[in-house]
């Protein structure tokens, strides 16, 4: 389901949305409350046409760190809510099909344990 949600995401913004330049303002270190993982978060800062500033953390962490402050990136905003924005680049392409992906595994080896290793009686 998440992987079919980003994917939809994704393509709302390229069909909706406004592309313009951003910089990653600074990075966020957020830890994960059950394994205490660290992802971290860009900050970006963009414009909007309305000539807004905005300065939002990105809602997808990754670990390594992708992106270092200062760095450039293609930003594409919801022109309805000019906080919420995507980074256009391969990670947010590739995020959905990642997701669905991984639900396709977990699926199907369900089901083989399910027929193939547990005994039935």
């Amino acid at each position: 389901m998440l992987g079919i949600a980003k994917s939809q995401e994704r393509d709302s913004f390229l069909k909706n949305g406004i592309t313009t330049e951003g910089v990653v303002f600074k990075i966020e270190k957020r830890y994960s409350i059950t394994n205490n993982d660290v992802l971290y978060h860009p900050v970006i800062r963009y414009v909007t046409q309305q000539k807004d500033w905005i300065t939002e953390e990105y809602n997808i962490g990754n670990y390594p760190c992708l992106y270092n402050e200062g760095d450039k990136v293609t930003v594409i905003y919801d022109p309805n809510d000019n906080s919420k924005f995507i980074i256009n680049d391969k990670s947010t392409k590739y995020i959905g099909p990642f997701f669905i992906a991984i639900g396709i595994a977990v699926t199907a080896l369900s089901i083989y344990y399910y027929f193939f290793q547990i005994p039935h009686n």
